[in-house]
């Protein structure tokens, strides 16, 4: 399953950083809300001048920290994946080239 948070999280960091309520709540979904964002304090609202919202909002730098983690965690998952492959691979591959010629050893004393 897909990280929403972090797919919204990203496109702000790719929108300098800022995105206007309209557009921030088509990339939303029902788990993802612009308030649970705002709750886990990953955005921020920007202000007016005399202090009111105004409608755009920003990453903040909890936000910027979450997609950093998760880059490194596909990172780290993507280089654990392939080298758990390439082991299994070059175990497998060994393991078979034994049994065959165990097997043959065997059916050869057989004989």
């Amino acid at each position: 399953m897909r990280d929403k948070t972090y797919s919204i999280l990203k496109k702000l960091l790719k929108n300098k950083s800022h995105l206007c309520r309209a557009e921030l709540a088509k990339l939303t979904n029902a788990l993802t809300t612009i308030h649970y964002l705002e709750s886990r304090r990953y955005i921020e609202q920007g202000l007016t001048e005399d202090g009111s919202p105004d409608g755009i909002f920003v990453i903040s730098d909890s936000g910027r920290e979450y997609v950093m983690t998760r880059k490194a965690e596909r990172k780290q998952f993507i280089v654990n994946f392939f080298s758990q492959f390439v082991t299994g691979l070059i175990t497998g591959g060994t393991g078979v080239f034994v049994l065959e010629r165990l097997i043959a050893l065997l059916l050869s004393a057989m004989s």
